[in-house]
């Protein structure tokens, strides 16, 4: 998701982040000379990938949709067994019925002050996307072997690509909604300044947020208390007398683009609503939302697109709601990049402090819809 960054992961950061430290450690060495090294008949490239996505759907969960993934046919090849695999045997390209993900934070303020923050991941259906190998690009990659490919994106996009150590791939059978797909993903293996870790390059083009996921490091969904923490100072007091009220505004947003594009464009659309509220004591509350949005991508490209989103929501609340009225604020980012077969990472976060939102891509995108909007409520009285 200058010349582009390649986003990788050390797994033992993945392993410590995923599993509180209750799984070992379990890489050592070069995985183009070990890929046979079994751990209770499995592999130790195929437990990161197995565990990487157990890790997105466990953020999925909070969603309340049942999103499940069934991998099977793993496969991993050195770097010298790489010029004998087709790309295309390994990797499917974007088209047809994919899964969009959007990650989805929430977080909350009392009195100025930090509470917490968790996220979710929002899956949905992108039905009818235009197959990638129609393309001119598309064209080109139906002869190329893995090891051509790497090559090409290397020269042309990311030199770190000629340090590829080994290739696993994998099919994916991905259930939504009474739905299904299945399709091939591949993770690469790049090398690492310990030789005790491995670093990895996601290579799924159906399902969005799989390398997110493995980054990511708030917790998921209903894993932290909700309610904001800390007594109120009028919990034991009654303090003044406010006119309680409610009120909510909110636009909704669109923003796009066509660069890149022979036919189509790529655009983010966003619903913003932000709910102010006093009540007796005083209390001022402010509490975001974004209750739809999307990140989409249609139409024939002059090359891969990748498409990444990621959507915050504050929540605030403030004791003294006469001379202090709580603000807050929603964004949500939506990024788009053009790489070379899709072998690229992208992603964007966003974060939110009082009525300000940043924006922050993992790599440089070429387009940028990030929407965004704010309020500062009105003073109790």
């Amino acid at each position: 998701m200058g010349g582009t960054k390649v986003s990788t992961w050390t797994l033992s950061l993945f392993l410590l982040v995923l599993s509180g430290s209750s799984l070992p450690v379990l890489s050592q060495g070069d995985p183009e000379r070990e890929p046979a090294r079994q751990l209770e008949g499995v592999t130790p490239q195929e437990l990161i990938v197995r565990q990487t996505y157990q890790r997105l759907q466990s953020f999925l969960r909070a969603s309340g949709k049942d999103l499940r993934f069934r991998l099977s046919d793993f496969e991993t090849l050195g770097a010298g067994q790489l010029s004998q695999v087709y790309w295309l045997d390994a990797v499917t390209m974007p088209g047809g019925t994919m899964v969009d993900v959007t990650r989805s934070v929430q977080q909350t303020r009392r009195n100025g002050v930090f509470q917490t923050a968790s996220v979710r991941y929002l899956p949905s259906w992108s039905e009818g996307q235009e197959t990638w190998e129609a393309t001119d690009s598309g064209q080109k990659i139906q002869s190329m072997t893995v090891a051509e490919v790497l090559a090409a994106v290397a020269k042309k996009q990311s030199p770190e690509f000629h340090d590829v150590r080994a290739m696993t791939s994998f099919k994916v059978l991905v259930e939504l909604e009474g739905k299904s797909r299945s399709y091939g993903a591949a993770f690469l293996w790049l090398p690492a300044s310990d030789p005790s870790r491995y670093t990895f390059l996601v290579l799924d083009n159906v399902t969005q947020g799989v390398e997110e996921a493995a980054r990511e490091i708030l917790p998921a969904e209903g894993a932290i208390p909700k309610n904001l923490t800390g007594p109120s100072p009028y919990e034991t007091d009654p303090g003044p007398t406010c006119r309680s009220w409610s009120d909510t505004t909110g636009p909704d947003y669109v923003m796009e683009g066509t660069d890149g594009h022979i036919t189509g464009r790529h655009y983010s659309t966003a619903s913003f609503r932000i709910t102010c509220s006093c009540n007796g004591s005083c209390a001022s509350t402010c509490t975001a939302q974004i209750p739809s949005a999307s990140c989409s991508d249609d139409g024939f490209k002059d090359k891969c697109h990748k498409m990444a989103s990621s959507m915050n929501a504050s929540s605030a609340q403030n004791d003294n709601g006469k001379t202090s009225p709580a603000s807050c604020a929603a964004g949500f980012g939506c990024v788009k990049k053009g790489c070379l077969f899709c072998a690229c990472g992208l992603g964007v976060s966003v974060s939110i402090s009082g009525v300000k939102v940043t924006f922050t891509p993992t790599e440089n995108p070429e387009w940028s819809g990030n929407l965004q909007y704010s309020r500062t409520c009105g003073a109790c009285s």
